[in-house]
């Protein structure tokens, strides 16, 4: 390889060099005018002009062969610096953008889309002694999204695959303390009972409290709070930029945008690295 390196700057362009000022040096040029001209086409150009040194002209003759050769060196020597200077300017663009483009900071990014968003709560509860209602325990921070008649799915580890559905008869009056947890009693009455429920069971209890059925949403992980206010990074020309936004219904997965954003608009859920999204760097949306 380094064989190969020494040889093709050698080829190209110490020895056609050399060449060049040698023989505009023979023939009474400036050798100077002759250093950078296009490597080999400047040595082939340099060799046909006629001499200033032949024999049999006169001293006018010469000094004019002698000026326009120099004319034509100078002129191939400034073409050869421009276009050298061209490609040292586009080597340096082209590896300033690549460096760009590697050091982007890279980011996970979701669309905004419309979905059927739920929102649910899940609690333990026990089946009561007439095998028709639930007795669950809601957490004191969840009791003010419960309201009678929503939706209830019970399962039981032992009855795997069996669901069954009941809705809210009675919400918490008072909250009591069960264990390190301070929750709410809530009654459920089964709408589909079965008697395979058993006495005194322990049963897994979810509530639908709320239910969009067309909701404009964005994953969880994309949505940040700022004094209380909601904000995401929406992804605008290859740069984040900070998007305060209106909520709505919210669950495990996804939050419902009510204003803010439009359908299609991509939002930053995350980066590569584990570094914080940020404003005003740029970005590479990955997978």
């Amino acid at each position: 390889m380094i064989f190969f390196v020494i040889f093709s700057l050698l080829t190209l362009c110490i020895i056609p060099i050399v060449l060049s000022v040698e023989i505009a040096d023979r023939k009474g040029f400036a050798p100077l005018r002759w250093i950078l001209t296009f490597g080999w086409i400047g040595t082939i150009v340099v060799l046909c002009l006629p001499s200033a040194r032949s024999a049999g002209i006169t001293a006018q003759m010469s000094a004019r062969r002698a000026a326009t050769a120099n004319m034509v060196g100078a002129w191939m020597c400034g073409i050869s610096l421009g276009l050298l200077g061209a490609i040292l300017v586009t080597i340096s663009v082209f590896f300033s953008v690549r460096s760009l483009t590697r050091d982007r900071l890279q980011v996970h990014a979701a669309p905004a889309v419309h979905v059927s968003l739920v929102s649910t709560i899940t609690t333990n509860g026990r089946v009561e002694p007439d095998l028709n209602h639930v007795r669950a325990y809601f957490d004191e921070s969840e009791i003010g999204k419960l309201a009678i008649g929503q939706p209830i799915q019970i399962k039981w580890d032992a009855k795997q695959g069996h669901i069954w559905n009941g809705h809210i008869e009675r919400i918490p009056v008072t909250v009591i303390n069960l264990g390190t947890r301070s929750v709410g009693e809530v009654l459920v009455k089964i709408d589909d009972p079965d008697g395979k429920l058993l006495l005194d069971t322990n049963v897994t209890v979810t509530a639908t409290v709320s239910s969009k059925p067309n909701a404009l949403a964005v994953p969880r992980e994309a949505l940040h709070l700022e004094d209380g206010k909601p904000y995401v990074y929406k992804v605008v020309k290859g740069g984040l930029q900070r998007t305060f936004v209106t909520t709505g219904t919210i669950n495990l997965t996804q939050v419902a945008i009510l204003s803010g954003l439009e359908e299609g608009n991509l939002v930053a859920t995350g980066t590569a690295n584990g570094q914080p999204l940020q404003e005003g760097i740029p970005i590479k949306v990955v997978q």
